[in-house]
Parts: structure tokens; C-alpha cells; sequence
């Protein structure tokens, strides 16, 4: 009964705010996930992402339409079940500490959020916690469907099956054998996929490359990246002003937590969760010092471990001070909620408000500095004339005195969206373009997570 109402909770809590307008990455989900199957494949050769969670969502399309938090609701139940989940997966490690876990994680305000992100990172947590779980069951089968299903949804999930690896040879060397046969089938299944994954490495690279400032936005090898890990675990999506008070919030939430792992070391039973939070940290680490991968939302598949960490933690300090600690982890995820719900800076960037703006108006062209129209504008404004500056990214087009005034009557309204120009265009040549040409700047507008959007007219 009572990991029935955590898991309500846990469902309450991420339903709230469910209806925001998509970002850009979650538009790009809608709009792969949209198109047929053939080309669906050939398109995932530049997103750096396998094909299991563009196919489930597909026929989900066909329901949802364009409602915002209908589109999000199998994540969002995905991420509830995860709740549950963890439960069972801890009760059958023999740990007292199951409904303390499964709370922890229904309250985390990072899992929150990414159960409502319309990506595959809920999935992936969800079917971490069922490969444990199938593991610490003997039951190889399921094991492997689930570890087959996770390299599908997310790349990085490898790196649970290498903590796999290295607690049975620590813990359970007498169930290697069929541990070893499920690898087997495991890479069997994953070999017609590795020429797409080899061909989205490289496009990996190509960003690297072309956009100087990507490496840190993506999480590079950095003493900040590393800190926001466990930061971003333990208080989501916020931040503080002034900024030496959010440093020192986080330091003291670091200090605490890292006391709780340090009294997890005296738990034998503790040892699959120390091994399933800190075995791909360190991965991640090495892989980093050639490509960044540290943005901590690519491990959201750790949470139900660090949640779990915590419960041992706060089980094992003395009597007279767990209530105290218990009650502080709790009220410190529930104003980490509250903080992000209440204040709309931390929310998703407002794409639908810019769209209603635009449709206002009769004869519309925007103009964007990237390749292609924006994912959240082609899910949006399908419609709308769009006119990107760049042939490739980080390098504007160099016929835009040819190309451009032809789009331009004395009924069109433009919209010049200066998003992510700080990194594809910091010299802002074609604001400037703009400017120069004599064009007439009527409006400045403001969207969250957009930044500025200027309006012109033609003279």
C-alpha cells in the first residue's frame, strides 16, 4: 500500500507542468519520430541517437497530435514506473532501506523533470533498473531482452552493462557462464547497428569541430562538469542568485551526500549500487578526455542508484539524528521542486508563445542562424517560410545579398531569432545584415530559453 502512494505521488509530481511548449530537442523527437520508417533510419545517421525510442513514440504521434503533455505522458508513466520498480529491485537485494529508496527517487526534482522531457532518458533509467533487477534474479532471458532494449534506447547505457560486468566478477562468479552467454547474444543483436553508430560518431566529431564552444555545452572534461553531476542529482534544474549562495548550497548538499556514501562502504548489500552509480561515472570520465559527455542529463540512468545510495546512507547514521537528516533530504527536494515549478526561467524554452506571435501575422519570414528551420518550428509553424544562414554550421552562406531580398515584400513581417547564435554565429553577421539593409526593426521581443527575437519591416 504504501509503495502504491509514493508511486501516485511520484505520478502527481510529474504531471505538473507537463503541458510546456517543447524545446528543441524534444521537437526533434516529434519530428523524426514523424517521418517514415526508411527515412526515419537514414536521419539518425546525424542525431547520435539508436532508433528504439523514435519508434515507440511514433504511433503515439497519431494520438497526441500537438498537445504538449499528451505528447509526454507515456515518459511521464514511464518515469512513475520506474519508482516501483526500483522498489522490487531493492527488495530483492535484501536491503531494509525499498520504500526510503523508491520515495527518494518519486521526490527527485532532476527525475521529475526528465520523466516529463519528451527524449528517451526516462526509458533508459526505467529499463537500468529492470536489467538489476533480471541479474539479481538469475534470469538471463529477460536480462538480455532488457540489456538489448537499453543499448537501443541510449548508447551510454553501455556502461551499466560494464558495472555489470565488474560485480559479477567481484560478487557472483558462479552465475558467469550464463552472464557470458547473454553477452554473447547481446552483441549478436547489437552488430547490425554498429555502421549508423560509427557514422554518428563521426558526425559527433563534425560538431566538435565546427561549433568551439559545443564541447562545453555538451559537457566536457571540467572540474564544473563534474561538479554539476551530483549538484544537478541532488537539486535538479535550479539555480540560485547570487551565485556564491548557490555555491555554497551546493557545496553543503555535497558534503552531505558524500557523507551518506561514505557510511554506504560499510553495506555489503550496497555494493550493486555503488558499483551501478560510480562505474560509469568513471567511464565517462575516460571517454571524456577524447569527446565531451559529461552533461549530467545523459545520466539519468543513475538516479534510481543514487536515490537507492541515499536511503542506505540516511538508514545507517545514528538514531537520534535520522529523523532530522530524513526530513531534511525530503524538504530539500521538495523546495527544489517547488523552486523550479514556481519560477518560469527554469522552465522549457517557450517555442508555442513565439508561435502564436508569428501567427498573428499575414506574410511571415524568419530568419534563424543554423542549416535548417529549427525542429520546434517545423513542429509549430509547418507552414512558415523560413530562411536559414548557414551552409554549414558555424559558416554563414555567402549568397545572402542574392537570396535573401527576393523573400522579402512590403507585406512580410521578419523575424530574426538570435537562438544559439552564441554559439553558430557569435559575430551576428546577419543582425548586422539586417541593420545595414535598411530594414525597419519594429519590435523586440523576449521568449523564454529563446532570448531576443527582433521584428523588422520593410521600409
Amino acid at each position: 500500500m504504501t509503495i502504491l502512494i509514493i508511486t501516485l505521488l511520484g505520478l502527481a509530481l510529474r504531471l505538473i507542468l507537463a503541458g510546456q511548449s517543447l524545446w528543441l530537442d524534444e521537437a526533434a523527437s516529434v519530428v523524426i519520430a514523424s517521418l517514415p520508417i526508411k527515412t526515419l533510419f537514414a536521419s539518425l545517421a546525424g542525431d547520435f541517437h539508436p532508433p528504439l525510442y523514435y519508434l515507440l513514440l511514433k504511433p503515439w504521434l497519431s494520438i497526441a497530435g500537438q498537445t504538449e503533455w499528451l505528447l509526454r505522458l507515456p515518459g511521464i508513466l514511464i518515469g512513475t514506473l520506474t519508482i516501483p520498480a526500483l522498489y522490487y529491485l531493492v527488495k530483492q537485494t535484501k536491503l531494509k532501506v525499498a520504500t526510503l529508496a523508491a520515495l527518494f527517487l518519486a521526490l527527485n526534482p532532476l527525475h521529475i523533470y526528465y520523466s516529463q522531457e519528451l527524449r528517451m532518458y526516462s526509458l533508459s533509467a526505467l529499463l537500468a533498473v529492470l536489467t538489476w533487477y533480471f541479474l539479481s534474479k538469475k534470469k538471463f532471458f529477460l536480462f538480455t531482452l532488457a540489456t538489448i532494449a537499453s543499448f537501443y534506447t541510449f548508447y551510454l547505457s553501455i556502461f551499466i552493462l560494464a558495472s555489470q560486468w565488474l560485480y559479477m566478477l567481484f560478487y557472483n562468479k558462479k552465475r558467469i557462464k550464463p552472464f557470458l552467454f547473454s553477452n554473447l547474444i547481446f552483441v549478436i543483436f547489437c552488430l547490425p547497428w554498429l555502421p549508423t553508430l560509427f557514422s554518428q560518431l563521426k558526425g559527433g566529431g563534425y560538431l566538435t569541430t565546427a561549433l568551439p564552444g559545443w564541447s562545453a555545452l555538451s559537457g566536457d572534461l571540467s572540474l564544473k562538469s563534474l561538479v554539476l553531476i551530483p549538484a544537478k542529482f541532488s537539486l535538479g534544474r535550479i539555480s540560485i542568485l547570487p551565485k556564491n549562495l548557490y555555491y555554497l548550497i551546493i557545496a553543503l548538499v555535497l558534503a552531505f551526500v558524500s557523507l551518506l556514501f561514505v557510511l554506504t562502504l560499510r553495506v555489503k548489500r550496497s555494493k550493486l549500487f555503488l558499483f551501478w552509480l560510480f562505474t560509469p561515472l568513471v567511464l565517462a570520465i575516460l571517454v571524456s578526455t577524447v569527446t565531451p559527455i559529461l552533461g549530467y542529463w545523459r545520466y539519468i540512468f543513475l538516479l534510481p542508484a543514487f536515490s537507492t545510495l541515499l536511503a542506505i546512507g540516511i538508514s545507517y547514521l545514528p538514531k537520534k539524528t535520522f529523523a532530522l537528516n530524513l526530513s531534511f533530504l525530503i524538504l530539500l527536494f521538495l523546495f527544489s521542486n517547488l523552486f523550479f515549478i514556481t519560477n518560469p526561467k527554469f522552465h522549457r524554452e517557450n517555442w508555442s508563445s513565439f508561435a502564436k506571435l508569428v501567427k498573428q501575422k499575414q506574410d511571415t519570414l524568419l530568419i534563424v542562424n543554423f542549416t535548417d528551420a529549427f525542429a520546434p518550428l517545423k513542429f509549430y509553424l509547418p507552414n512558415s517560410k523560413v530562411f536559414p544562414t548557414q551552409v554549414k554550421l558555424g559558416q554563414t552562406r555567402g549568397d545572402i545579398d542574392e537570396t535573401l531580398p527576393p523573400l522579402i515584400t512590403p507585406d512580410t513581417t521578419i523575424f530574426y531569432l538570435d537562438y544559439l547564435s552564441d554559439l553558430t554565429s557569435p559575430d551576428r553577421s546577419i543582425l548586422i545584415w539586417l541593420e545595414t539593409a535598411g530594414l525597419k526593426k519594429s519590435a523586440i521581443y523576449q521568449f523564454e530559453g529563446l532570448g531576443a527575437v527582433y521584428e523588422y519591416q520593410a521600409p
